[in-house]
């Protein structure tokens, strides 16, 4: 796949991008794999030029009728050397770096779906520039490292009744990009 355009933003303005990207899957008898490796160059009048590689995994296995393992794997690397900062209007470094990895296993019984389960961990690696503005065109100053554990159950009570309930946990830390050699601060949450 190819791509080439431009888009423009008010917060950015013109951004300019050319990427090529590959993609591939496969699925056999109990097994699936999808995936997608792929080059961007981009290029803004505020930001620069940047540089991008990334990659999507995901993989499936029925272990039996009721239980599915599931996997996925993604990461980018981004980079430009450096950047104006949204809020300082300083020069500072712009790369950025993605790393998300999950496992989970689904309990899904063929015979009687009353009950259904979830169990699922993530690893989360979310470094980003310092000038990065979110879809609200908001800054986003905080990379963060991250695990997670969560598990959710629902049951049918009836055909139109079901109680569901889901925990989860988050241990990890923050670091404020927007202050040079800031350092990483414990960060954690339950749900």
């Amino acid at each position: 796949r190819l791509e080439a355009g431009t888009t423009s933003s008010p917060g950015i303005g013109d951004l300019q991008r050319r990427a090529a990207s590959l993609v591939s899957g496969c699925h056999s008898g109990l097994f699936k794999w999808g995936g997608a490796l792929e080059y961007r160059t981009e290029n803004a009048v505020l930001t620069g030029k940047r540089d991008s590689w990334l990659a999507r995994n995901t993989v499936e296995y029925q272990a039996s009728p009721d239980w599915t393992m599931l996997g996925r794997m993604n990461f980018a690397i981004s980079g430009t050397g450096n950047a104006t900062s949204i809020a300082t209007s300083a020069i500072v470094p712009a790369d950025a770096d993605y790393t998300e990895g999950v496992a989970g296993l689904a309990y899904r019984p063929v015979k009687d779906g009353r009950f259904n389960a979830l169990l699922k961990y993530t690893y989360l690696y979310d470094r980003s520039s310092p000038g990065q503005l979110t879809s609200t065109l908001a800054l986003n100053p905080y990379s963060q490292r991250s695990q997670v554990i969560s598990a959710d159950g629902i049951y049918d009570l009836s055909a139109n009744f079901s109680v569901g309930a889901k925990f989860g946990y988050r241990e990890g830390d923050i670091q404020d990009n927007s202050v040079a050699g800031a350092a990483w601060t414990p960060s954690a949450a339950w749900l």
